[in-house]
């Protein structure tokens, strides 16, 4: 209403400072009988203008304080203090639009088998908003194995990035056909998703859950068969899946068993711990004595994890140079 008041007001002064002016004018002018319009025709041609103030015709200026005081009302509303309030509110909530938890997830890198079989659990991965998870896919050989296509649920909570090499890429290993990037785009929703490799019918099942106190920054899946681009090895060297011990799967991710000894290695890159009345060594090398009972190829072939029976001397290659490794404490 007090708006509504001070805009008729406000309408009623101009209205009347027109009217008054005319009139003036006219007055002026009477002895020449000139017309209310003929003068206003006058006024527009010869530019005339006259500053009048509100209380030469007759306004309060009360009145005119008010109107004033409404038309700064409606520009700002609010007082400077107010104003900073609710700008300091807003940079809050802002704030809180980028906040992740007490403490940023752990990263985690790691290696696992695939399990193919009807009715398995999937392999769970572990992501967190704001950081990109790299899930690559390899075969018992080590080699990459191409995705063919995906999958997901619910496609509003992850974002995937996947690049589709050539044939040429792969051969050369430019390519990165078998890799995906996943990113959360919220804190808890948990979704799945299906992936096809090329030349596999069995798709590979994965859960995607967000929020955890670990993320898996990086993991390399292996699948027990061989690839469209698999390398060239004895079938003993082939990754059995189901046949494989978890504590070498876990060696291949540089966790040795619980309750085994670590011994010392001479004459080469390899690591060996004592376990169970065994020698299990995880290195990049060859090796090719004594023979060993459990033999496990990591992703991209770049490290191998052996059991052997225990033994103080091993022979291996590399670069196809023999290498004598030394084993201190069997």
């Amino acid at each position: 209403m007090r708006r509504y008041r001070s805009n008729n007001v406000v309408s009623m002064v101009v209205m009347l400072i027109a009217t008054l002016f005319i009139v003036a004018v006219a007055d002026d002018h009477a002895d020449k009988e000139i017309s209310i319009k003929a003068l206003q025709k006058q006024i527009q041609e010869e530019n005339i203008i006259k500053s009048i103030d509100v209380e030469d015709i007759g306004v309060n200026e009360s009145i005119a304080t008010e109107a004033f005081n409404s038309v700064a009302q409606t520009v700002s509303p609010l007082s400077p203090n107010q104003a900073k309030t609710i700008r300091h509110l807003w940079n809050e909530s802002q704030r809180m639009t980028t906040y992740k938890g007490s403490a940023p997830p752990e990263p985690v890198n790691s290696s696992k088998i695939v399990n193919l079989e009807n009715g398995q659990l999937p392999t769970i991965v572990r992501l967190s908003a704001g950081y990109v998870s790299v899930i690559a896919f390899y075969d018992a050989t080590g080699a990459i194995w191409p995705i063919k296509g995906y999958s997901i649920g619910n496609p509003s909570s992850v974002n995937i990035v996947w690049n589709e090499g050539t044939a040429d890429d792969e051969v050369t290993g430019e390519g990165y056909s078998n890799t995906l990037l996943l990113q959360a785009q919220t804190l808890y929703k948990t979704t799945n998703m299906v992936v096809m490799l090329r030349g596999l019918n069995t798709p590979v099942v994965l859960e995607l859950i967000p929020g955890q106190q670990q993320v898996d920054y990086r993991m390399d899946l292996q699948v027990p068969k061989q690839g469209p681009l698999a390398k060239k090895v004895e079938v003993t060297d082939l990754l059995t899946g189901n046949n494989v011990p978890g504590y070498l799967i876990d060696l291949i991710n540089n966790i040795p068993p619980a309750r085994s000894v670590q011994a010392h290695v001479q004459g080469g890159e390899a690591q060996a711990w004592i376990y169970k009345k065994k020698l299990l060594m995880r290195t990049p090398l060859e090796i090719i004595s004594p023979a060993w009972a459990t033999k496990l190829n990591g992703p991209n072939g770049l490290v191998h994890v052996y059991e052997l029976p225990l033994t103080s001397s091993v022979i291996a290659l590399k670069n196809g140079d023999v290498v004598k490794l030394k084993i201190e404490g069997v």
